[in-house]
């Protein structure tokens, strides 16, 4: 057997991080995550505090793929972030870059695929 991981974790993602010591994570992997959480502010500041100076976050999100803004979610008016008709959340790439850089991390790469396919 070749180890993958050191440990994997089933928990509220923000909670978790806020109770593992800064600067302890190289690599944090969130598939299938953000698209239930909504907003990204605190599990973003709390993955830049416990990732180590060049340590990676790598995540998927679903973007709102409609021209309408739809409804806005974010208590701060910060368009880019939309509860979608799935019931999941929507994250444009400038909210994704704009929460990023707050919390002290960079967006290194963006790719736009088909990671779900529902219904017919």
């Amino acid at each position: 057997k070749i180890p993958v991981y050191d440990s994997v974790e089933v928990s509220d993602a923000t909670a978790f991080l806020q109770s593992t010591d800064s600067g302890s994570v190289d690599i944090i992997t969130a598939s299938d995550v953000f698209i239930y959480i909504g907003a990204l502010d605190g599990v973003f500041r709390e993955a830049g505090r416990v990732l180590q100076k060049d340590g990676l976050l790598g995540f998927t999100v679903e973007t709102p793929t409609t021209t309408k803004k739809g409804r806005n979610t974010h208590r701060d008016g910060v368009d880019g972030l939309m509860l979608l008709p799935s019931g999941r959340f929507g994250h444009s790439q400038a909210y994704v870059e704009d929460v990023a850089k707050m919390a002290g991390l960079k967006l290194i790469e963006w790719r736009e695929e088909v990671l779900r396919k529902q219904g017919k």
